[in-house]
């Protein structure tokens, strides 16, 4: 219309049919002459265009966002993080300013503080004082059930180290299990690429698994993460406290760690250490499997016209409160071998997480000493292992 106006043809078109709205607009505009049209309609345009551009911002910042998230979601689900860590300065994820946990009214900006405060709320975090207890009060370790198992594993051991060491079989195992390209750590090494190397660097990459597994050796920064915070979804973004971590280890500690799991779960499995009704760390068993049994209780609740009451645990399970105390518990209760505790306390021995922010890495690590961290490759088989020790000495004790 503005073009028309400056031509000299604006009533030619707004006689066109096509060009109804025009007409309206005039009409409801009431206008008194052709110079407070013409302000009119550049006001109308200066308004859409303003609008078009926070839509259009709008838009891109939520696609970003979105995509940020994506990214760290398929770290989660096991896949590469080359391309968050590759662009440092675009992580839109990483907090760039953050509250002071001293002064609410203050924020922290600069890079010396954010690295400061992420160390010391993740250091905070991974913090407890645990309970002592002396041997005469845990009394699972005297119950009929630990005996039990004690004397089966003195008939049936778990041989650990291998006897032969590390075999190249336990090497493919590990290679040809879970993603192909997952996130590297401090050490860069991929796992893609050793999975396709000839036999004689894969022979190389077996001594040190082999080496790492005979002499439990986790030095030389073998233990340590790089540590990606990630937002919640809820809460601020500018408190640590709606933050969560993830860890990326090295591939070296992540070989030998994941051969003893593999070895481990075949052994619990064939002993029965885990209860029946444990799902997780249970070979088998899946989720369906639970959920299958509840659907036929409720079909048979409906059929026969009963009241059912459930209770359900809840999901928080709290990896980093399990003392190491308690596994060696565990490994005494169930009879393991002193080489299952040596390896699982030096696998956790000196750990310690570099914090990624959004100013790059920091050089100063945060303590996770003994920690054990939920997503390990033995977490879950110590964290179950725990509380069958537990479930057996209970269902012993209702029974007595």
């Amino acid at each position: 219309m503005i073009g028309e106006l400056n031509q000299g043809r604006l009533y030619d078109y707004m006689d066109n049919p096509k060009n109804k709205w025009t007409r309206e607009l005039y009409d409801e505009a009431n206008l008194i002459n052709e110079d407070t049209l013409f302000e009119r309609l550049v006001q109308l345009r200066r308004n859409k265009g303003t609008a078009s551009y926070a839509a259009r911002k709008k838009e891109i910042n939520t696609r970003a966002a979105e995509d940020e998230l994506k990214a760290y979601q398929k770290i989660l689900a096991g896949q590469s993080a080359s391309k968050v860590l590759g662009r440092e300065e675009e992580l839109c994820m990483q907090p760039k300013v953050l509250i002071d946990p001293e002064n609410p009214g203050r924020v922290l900006t600069s890079e010396i503080d954010i690295k400061a405060e992420t160390r010391r709320a993740f250091n905070a975090r991974f913090t407890h004082d645990p309970i002592p207890r002396t041997d005469d009060e845990k009394h699972w370790m005297k119950s009929k059930k630990a005996l039990e198992f004690q004397a089966g594993s003195k008939i049936d051991p778990l041989i650990w180290p291998p006897t032969n060491g590390i075999e190249l079989h336990h090497l493919q195992d590990f290679l040809a299990r879970g993603n192909n390209r997952p996130s590297p750590g401090p050490d860069e090494w991929e796992k893609w690429p050793i999975k396709y190397l000839p036999d004689e660097m894969t022979e190389i990459v077996r001594m040190l698994v082999d080496f790492i597994v005979r002499n439990n050796y986790f030095e030389d920064g073998l233990n340590d993460l790089l540590f990606l915070t990630l937002w919640k979804n809820k809460g601020t973004m500018i408190d640590l406290n709606y933050f969560r971590g993830i860890g990326l280890g090295n591939l070296l500690h992540q070989m030998a760690v994941t051969i003893f799991t593999t070895t481990f779960k075949k052994y619990a499995w064939r002993r029965g250490f885990l209860p029946p009704t444990q799902g997780a760390a249970n070979a088998g068993l899946q989720g369906r499997d639970l959920t299958s049994y509840i659907a036929q209780i409720d079909a048979w609740a409906h059929a026969n016209n009963q009241t059912l009451y459930w209770i359900k645990r809840d999901q928080k399970k709290g990896y980093d409160r399990v003392t190491p105390e308690a596994f060696d518990d565990a490994c005494t209760f169930f009879g393991l071998p002193d080489s299952v505790k040596s390896f699982v306390r030096a696998s956790k021995t000196g750990l310690q997480a570099f914090a990624v922010t959004a100013f790059g890495v920091d050089t100063l690590p945060i303590i996770m000493e003994m920690v054990m961290r939920q997503g390990g490759p033995f977490s879950p088989n110590e964290f179950t292992l725990v509380f069958a020790m537990a479930s057996h000495w209970v269902h012993e004790e209702m029974e007595t």
